[in-house]
């Protein structure tokens, strides 16, 4: 099964567009799971939890296609099936 973060009531639009002068940005995603939280980089920083981009338009939606590697729900989901 896989899982969208488009669709993910915990991805959350915070702050800003990055638009410069005469031009749209782009919108930030971040994940605000509580598990987010507790979860490591490959160097042992705690992450902060960035999904992704939107588009380069008004509305600019999520561009992002699955899920990040970190998924704190895609990893409670993998734990149960491999019981």
């Amino acid at each position: 099964m896989k899982f969208y973060c488009k669709h993910c009531l915990h991805c959350e639009q915070i702050g800003r567009q990055n638009s410069t002068w005469g031009s749209i940005g782009r919108k930030r995603y971040y994940c605000k799971h509580e598990g987010v939280s507790n979860i490591r980089d490959k160097h042992g920083f705690v992450i902060d939890g960035f999904v992704g981009f939107g588009e380069n338009n008004l509305k600019s939606p999520l561009v992002l296609k699955t899920s990040p590697r970190w998924c704190p729900i895609k990893r409670s989901v993998k734990d149960v099936d491999s019981m």
